[in-house]
């Protein structure tokens, strides 16, 4: 399995004869994602993942692992010959961001391993805050903006810039979006086709504040695990 940063997850099914894992090839078919046709193999210290557009990603041995963070990639190799280099701390937490053109994102951490600051090698910074329940509750960018978020639970009901002025305003029904207030005055009205096992919507109706009506598929877009029976 590559766990996606969405928490969604590709499956890769072994196509090599054996058991083992150094001569293990596993490759991924399920979805028409940029990993499609993706193949995921040993390489003497760890493991590769190639992309069909010649894309590399490289991950460490992980056999031992405690969490998900222990098999996070370290290295990504570009078509082009470039090189992204994904640098972690001895907790596997993501400290630096660094291509080999010489750019460069850090990345600070509180006790509890969130990020509460983000630096880039022009000096561009953002800070992050967040409430006791551990949702991000402020966002501060070193040109002065910032965004302002709050919550009923951990549905997010306001955002606000930094005069405090509203940007967004949702409303639920059984914790699913179904309006939406912006502050040029749209409003978004919000119905779902919601599926058998009641995790997920298959599409969705929007009513802008015009009366049009437009319709979406949505179920691509799906977390895997939410599709389980």
């Amino acid at each position: 399995m590559i766990v996606l940063p969405d928490g969604d997850f590709l499956h890769f099914r072994r196509i090599s004869r054996g058991g083992g894992y150094a001569d293990a090839v596993y490759q991924h078919s399920e979805t028409s994602s940029r990993f499609y046709g993706a193949l995921t193999s040993w390489t003497g210290n760890g493991w590769e993942t190639r992309l069909a557009d010649g894309s590399r990603i490289r991950f460490p041995e992980s056999y031992n692992a405690q969490n998900m963070a222990r098999g996070a990639p370290t290295q990504i190799l570009e078509p082009n010959g470039n090189t992204v280099l994904l640098i972690r701390d001895a907790q596997r937490n993501l400290k630096e961001i660094r291509t080999s053109e010489g750019h460069w994102i850090k990345l600070l951490y509180d006790d509890q391993a969130r990020v509460v600051r983000a630096e880039d090698h022009e000096q561009h910074w953002v800070t992050y805050g967040y409430n006791t329940d551990g949702m991000l509750v402020d966002v501060k960018h070193s040109d002065g903006s910032a965004r302002r978020y709050s919550y009923v639970g951990d549905l997010l009901t306001w955002v606000r810039d930094e005069t405090g002025r509203v940007l967004i305003h949702n409303w639920y029904r059984n914790s699913r979006v179904v309006r939406q207030d912006y502050s040029n005055g749209d409003t978004y009205r919000i119905d779902y086709h919601v599926t058998g096992n009641n995790h997920y919507a298959d599409d969705a109706t929007v009513v802008l504040s015009t009366g049009s009506i437009r319709s979406f598929r949505t179920d691509a877009s799906v977390a895997q695990s939410l599709k389980l029976p």
